[in-house]
C-alpha cells in the first residue's frame, strides 16, 4: 500500500467544535508524521502491562510498552520496569517469565542486577559506566493491573484519577476483580490504530453499527465528559439490563450500563457490571495495528448480557468500519469532514489534544466538563 509523502504534515483543530474541521487524511497515510506519532505520541502515555500478575509467584516477566522491550521485575515489595535489552550489544535478555537472581545476556554473558545495575561484564573489566546499566522506565499500579510508560507526560496517579472516582462512586473495586485468561484475545486490524480509537470515542455510529449494543443502551440518556488526559461515556442502560448504581458523584441515581474510558494515548478501560474489560491498542507498524483485550471479573454470571456482552460481535463490526475509513482516507476526492457537536465532542478533543502532541496547534484552551 503505497503512503502519501506530506512535507508538512502539521494540523490545526479549531477549539469550537462547531467551526473545527476533522484532521487531514495525511494524518494518517504520510509515513513521516506515523514515525512521529510514535514517537510523541504513544511513547508519552501510560500503557498496560499485559503480562505481569502481581499475584504470581513469577518476579520476572517480559512486556512491552509503546513497542519496546522491556521487564516487570519484583524483589519483595519492590517493583521495577527495565528495558529487556543488552547495553552491550543490544541482545533481548529474557525470554519468558522466570524467577531469577540475575538478568543474563545469552550473547557475551553481561549480567544485570535486578535494580538495571551492571554486576559483571566478561571483557569489559575497567570499561564500563553509569550508561552501561539497564534503562528504567517509569511503572505504575492500580490494584492488580500495572501500567508502564516511556516518557509519561503526567504522573500516573493524575492519568488514572478518573478511573479512581468512578469506581468510587460506584462502590466497585479493583481489589476485588478475579483475572479472566478466557477473555485474553489479539485482534490484528489492517488500519491505523488511530482510526479504531477515533471509532471508540463517539456513540454516534451506535444505532448504525451496532444493533444488538443499541438494545442494552438509553441512547438518549447516553453522556460525554471531556477529562484532561482521556474521555468518558457512560452508557446509561435500559429497564431489565443489568447496570451499577453510582450513589456519589456527578452520576449518582443513574442505572450505568458501563464506563468507557479513554486514557491518553492508547488505553481503553471498560467498566461493567460484570467486571472490567481494557483494550491496550498497539502500533503495528504503518497501516497496522493491534487490539489486545484483557478481562477482569466481579460477577461471572453477567458475563455474557448488557452492554459489556457480546464484545466479540461489537469487536468485529468496530473493525469493519475502520477498514471502510482507510480505504476512503486514501481517496483523493476526501477532504478534511466536520465534527457532530452533540455526538463527536469526544473525537474532537482527542484531535485537540493530538495536534497539540505533534507540536502543530495552540493549548487545548477548552473547558473540561
Amino acid at each position: 500500500m503505497n503512503a502519501t509523502e506530506d512535507p508538512n504534515p502539521s494540523f490545526e483543530i479549531d477549539a469550537d467544535v462547531r467551526l473545527a474541521r476533522t484532521p487531514p487524511a495525511s494524518l494518517y497515510t504520510d509515513r513521516g508524521t506515523h514515525a512521529r506519532i510514535r514517537e510523541r505520541v504513544l511513547a508519552s502515555g501510560w500503557s498496560l502491562l499485559l503480562e505481569p500478575d502481581p499475584h504470581s509467584a513469577l518476579d520476572v516477566v517480559p512486556c512491552s510498552v509503546a513497542g519496546e522491550p522491556t521487564v516487570w521485575v519484583r524483589r519483595g515489595a519492590e517493583e521495577r520496569l527495565l528495558s529487556n535489552v543488552c547495553t552491550h550489544r543490544a541482545a533481548l535478555l529474557v525470554d519468558a517469565p522466570c524467577n531469577v537472581d540475575v538478568l543474563r545476556c545469552p550473547y557475551h554473558g553481561r549480567r544485570f542486577r535486578l535494580d538495571g545495575s551492571v554486576l559483571t561484564a566478561p571483557g569489559f573489566d575497567g570499561a564500563l559506566g553509569p550508561e552501561d546499566a539497564l534503562p528504567s522506565l517509569a511503572l505504575g499500579a492500580a490494584g492488580i493491573l500495572r501500567f508502564g510508560a516511556v516518557a509519561p507526560r503526567v504522573p500516573f496517579a493524575e492519568w488514572w484519577a478518573p478511573v479512581d472516582e468512578a469506581l468510587r462512586d460506584s462502590g466497585l473495586e479493583l481489589a476485588a476483580l478475579v483475572r479472566d485468561s478466557t477473555g485474553d484475545i489479539d485482534y490484528p486490524i489492517e488500519a491505523p490504530w488511530l482510526l479504531y480509537l477515533e471509532n471508540y470515542l463517539e456513540a454516534f455510529h451506535i444505532p448504525f453499527v451496532h444493533p444488538e449494543l443499541s438494545k442494552t443502551l438509553a441512547l438518549e440518556d447516553y453522556a460525554h465528559a471531556l477529562l484532561p488526559h482521556g474521555t468518558l461515556q457512560v452508557g446509561v442502560a435500559r429497564e431489565g439490563q443489568p447496570a451499577f448504581e453510582p450513589t456519589t458523584g456527578r452520576y449518582a441515581g443513574q442505572r450505568v450500563g458501563a464506563w468507557w474510558f479513554w486514557l491518553w494515548p492508547a488505553t481503553l478501560v471498560n467498566i461493567y457490571p460484570w467486571g472490567v474489560s481494557m483494550n491496550r491498542i498497539d502500533d503495528a507498524g504503518f497501516g497496522r495495528s493491534v487490539v489486545r483485550y484483557r478481562a477482569w471479573i466481579w460477577d461471572a454470571s453477567l458475563r455474557n448480557v448488557g452492554a459489556g456482552g457480546a464484545l466479540d460481535v461489537v469487536e468485529a463490526q468496530d473493525q469493519s468500519v475502520a477498514l471502510r475509513a482507510w480505504a476512503g482516507l486514501q481517496s483523493a476526492l476526501y477532504r478534511r469532514g466536520r465534527y457532530s457537536p452533540t455526538q463527536e465532542s469526544g473525537l474532537h478533543h482527542f484531535h485537540r489534544m493530538l495536534a497539540v502532541a505533534l507540536g502543530s496547534s495552540r493549548p487545548l484552551g477548552v473547558e473540561l466538563r
